[in-house]
């Protein structure tokens, strides 16, 4: 099977998985669990999968060059996870999804902002457009005012941005192992206080197969993501990321009676178009890849 192929359904795997989760954090959410609760169990599950890894003969040491650069980075992860969990339980799961596809925007507007590299016209007008499409989404002039959970979804974003900036010398230096392993500790720690805050077991078999579903979801999303980022480039795998946003409005629709509205869709649209357009800039540039995958 040819390569590109490959890294092709890798990523289409990995949509899916994240399509589950968020399935996942719903359900529970209405039987009871707190997102931040389920965002806790999800990080410190997340560390327990690469213990293999660890164990694994012959594997080189991990390397922590920069310590608290992986701290910073685990923290913003953890808030980030919490936040992104706490969205999908709070608003409808497209719209919530649509908004977390902002966070390749954040990453352009935080790296121009920050000097960390030059940022041309292109990518400055598929950030607007990116933005003009949460505008649109958020709908702030229409007097009901943005919602709890719009807050948390579009901090997400900001906030996994951040993660990405900060993950990418990182990801060069020390290896991308040792990256994924310091975050998902040390956001899990991170996310513990919002946790206990308002923690919740499962009530039922069936909430205890779900969460079940949510973690092995969240894990194989995260291997799927390495799997397909190795095989082919960000730029061409970039549309096929974004199979998420069709898989869980449709998913949504006939598991929760969700139909996101005309100007959810237009919003939606111009987010998906500036990610895409940004990532296959990065892509001519030929830049590192980060291969973290996205919070939520």
């Amino acid at each position: 099977m040819p390569l590109p192929l490959q890294a092709a359904l890798w990523m289409t795997l990995s949509a899916l998985c994240a399509s589950i989760m968020n399935f996942a954090v719903r359900e529970m959410s209405l039987g009871g669990l707190s997102g931040a609760s389920t965002a806790f169990l999800r990080m410190a599950f997340g560390s327990l999968v690469f213990l293999p890894l660890l164990l694994k003969p012959g594997r080189e040491p991990l390397r922590f060059a920069h310590p608290w650069r992986h701290v910073l980075r685990g923290l913003l992860v953890g808030v980030s996870t919490v936040w992104g969990f706490e969205a999908l339980t709070r608003m409808p799961l497209a719209t919530a999804t649509a908004l977390f596809f902002l966070a390749p925007i954040f990453v352009t507007a935080f790296a121009a902002l920050l000097r960390l590299e030059k940022v041309g016209l292109w990518r400055w007008g598929a950030s607007a457009a990116g933005f003009l499409g949460a505008l649109i989404i958020l709908r702030p002039g229409s007097g009901e005012g943005i919602s709890l959970g719009a807050f948390y979804a579009v901090g997400s974003s900001a906030l996994f941005a951040a993660a990405l900036l900060v993950g990418r010398p990182l990801s060069r230096e020390d290896g991308a192992l040792s990256v994924m392993i310091s975050s998902n500790l040390v956001g899990a720690l991170a996310g513990l206080p919002w946790a206990l805050n308002d923690w919740g077991t499962p009530a039922s078999l069936w909430l205890w197969i779900v969460l079940g579903a949510a973690l092995l979801a969240g894990s194989m999303r995260s291997f799927a993501d390495i799997k397909a980022y190795d095989l082919g480039e960000a730029g061409f795998l970039a549309p096929f990321s974004f199979l998420r946003l069709i898989f869980v409005a449709v998913g949504a629709y006939f598991l929760f009676h969700e139909t996101p509205d005309a100007q959810t869709w237009l919003g939606a649209t111009l987010i998906v178009s500036a990610s895409v357009a940004t990532a296959l800039r990065e892509a001519r540039k030929k830049r590192p890849v980060s291969r973290t995958g996205l919070p939520s």
